[in-house]
């Protein structure tokens, strides 16, 4: 389970990587486990 949730994450913060380094077009071809996180995201409490 951990291990999932370690590939869930480092696919999140690729994409971000890549955001941040100017490619936009990793908000719409990044893998789908990393839009996984950023719903997961919505559920937590502020």
């Amino acid at each position: 389970m951990r291990d999932a949730g370690k590939n869930y994450t480092d696919t999140y913060l690729e994409k971000l990587s890549r955001i941040a380094e100017g490619d936009f077009g990793a908000a719409v071809n990044s893998p789908i486990a990393s839009m996984v996180v950023e719903q997961m995201m919505e559920w937590l409490p502020e």
